[in-house]
């Protein structure tokens, strides 16, 4: 969990990941279309990323959220289905890809744990 302005910093530190491939196995699924700040809460979440989904402006999207608490996520977009999105955590991407989170996003989280 992450406030705004951190939420926003470990996007940046991680926007490198945009264009990554995501893979089940030896097959490639996906690639990562944008690493995102959204609200931490699963009914915030889902309003977000409908209205995201519609739009496609992640900024715009989070407008209405006036929660304190948020969430990294990388938006993918299936190489088998154009139209598909699916999420996951940049955490949850980083632990099952074997990385490090960067700089000022370990620091957040060291806080919040």
């Amino acid at each position: 969990m992450y406030t705004l302005d951190q939420a926003q910093e470990a996007c940046r530190e991680h926007e490198h990941l945009i264009g990554s491939p995501i893979k089940k196995g030896w097959r490639i699924t996906g690639v990562v279309e944008a690493v995102i700040v959204a609200p931490l809460d699963g009914i915030n979440q889902y309003k977000f990323l409908k209205e995201y989904r519609d739009s496609g402006n992640a900024k715009k999207s989070l407008k209405f959220y006036t929660g304190i608490l948020h969430t990294v996520l990388l938006v993918i977009r299936s190489v088998q289905c154009k139209n598909d999105l699916f999420t996951i955590t940049l955490e949850k991407y980083l632990e099952e890809n074997h990385l490090r989170l960067g700089r000022g996003a370990e620091k957040t989280l060291a806080v919040h744990n």
